[in-house]
């Protein structure tokens, strides 16, 4: 956990697991299948840290970082090492420091040391060290050779690229693009499977009962680098839901836009807000790639097709009058 001499929080870690279950028709790769789904697009775990890693710093990984419930600035950069969750990561400034003085767990028994003059890893602090794109293998000096214990953040002292070196001659960005167009073009090989499951899931939470809509589709990605394996990981993680749903509340909210003929002039404007109630089914499924550094694809993970069902807001008493409102479009 980092302190500020005012303060910030940190938590705890696991690993994924995986299953060989053989080949995968058309690949030409040994495919596995994850048996801890909850780790496939690792929940605030968190690995200790040697005093140098290798990892991969992602811009804004928002997509992965919503599964955990985290959000992420849009210019701010993420570390994942050996399949951990993403970690915040700090860097010495010259100037402005947004930390003027920063506490932090070091070492494998989290002993704290203060470090100075300290900014988040956002494109403007990592620009002068050579670090752009969305996605780059590093090797960072994780506070100051020290190390660190499982944490959500560390302060990288010294950062490196690797990616589009002699060493790691493939650009991880790259990679990323290929491996999108493959999970792509097995969604499509699968869509009728895809489509049967989540016809089923909504048969069985709805009965006889007609489907309203809206369906919804979210798509998360995850990156990271396995050190002993000398390997990129990129997981794709879709979840699909539609549903029989009303809208209660119908909250009637009044602002003003800039607008009219004369200068000055509003308009007044009306939006109603509104709450989604009803039962939810969905499907949930995904596929991860095992890179080379060279950039030879070599293993897949299948994340299995699994359905589910919610009640959305069924305990919400509105009170009497409150009619519900027209279901958006």
């Amino acid at each position: 956990m980092f302190k500020l001499v005012n303060p910030i929080v940190g938590v705890l870690l696991g690993l994924t697991a995986c299953l060989p279950v053989g080949g995968a028709p058309g690949d030409g790769l040994r495919t596995d299948e994850i048996l801890d789904r909850h780790a496939f697009i690792p929940k605030k775990r968190f690995p200790p840290l040697p005093g140098k890693v290798i990892g991969v710093l992602v811009q804004c990984p928002e997509s992965a970082l919503t599964v955990e419930g985290r959000e992420s600035s849009a210019d701010q950069y993420w570390f994942s090492a050996d399949g951990g969750s993403y970690q915040s990561v700090y860097v010495v400034v010259e100037k402005s420091p947004t930390f003027p003085q920063l506490e932090a767990p070091v070492g494998s028994t989290g002993e704290r040391q203060l470090f100075e003059n300290l900014s988040l890893a956002t494109t403007q602090t990592l620009r002068a060290r050579g670090i752009r794109g969305e996605a780059v293998l590093v090797e960072v000096e994780v506070n100051g050779g020290r190390g660190s214990p499982p944490a959500d953040a560390f302060v990288a002292t010294k950062i490196r690229r690797l990616d589009g070196t002699a060493e790691f001659p493939a650009r991880l960005v790259r990679l990323k693009a290929r491996a999108l167009e493959r999970y792509q073009q097995w969604t499509s090989l699968e869509a009728l499977r895809i489509e049967s499951e989540l016809e089923k899931a909504l048969r069985k939470a709805l009965g006889q009962r007609p489907v309203t809509g809206p369906r919804e589709e979210a798509e998360a990605v995850y990156l990271t680098w396995l050190n002993k394996e000398q390997r990129y990981r990129i997981h794709f993680l879709t979840k699909i839901t539609n549903g029989a749903f009303e809208y209660k509340g119908g909250i009637k909210i009044d602002f003003s836009v800039p607008g009219g003929t004369q200068s000055g002039a509003t308009t007044k404007v009306s939006r109603s807000t509104s709450l989604r109630c009803g039962t939810q089914a969905g499907v949930e499924f995904g596929r991860g790639f095992q890179i080379t550094k060279d950039g030879e694809f070599d293993r897949i993970f299948d994340l299995p097709v699994q359905s589910f069902q919610e009640e959305l807001n069924s305990k919400v008493n509105l009170g009497p009058g409150v009619a519900p409102s027209r279901s958006p479009r």
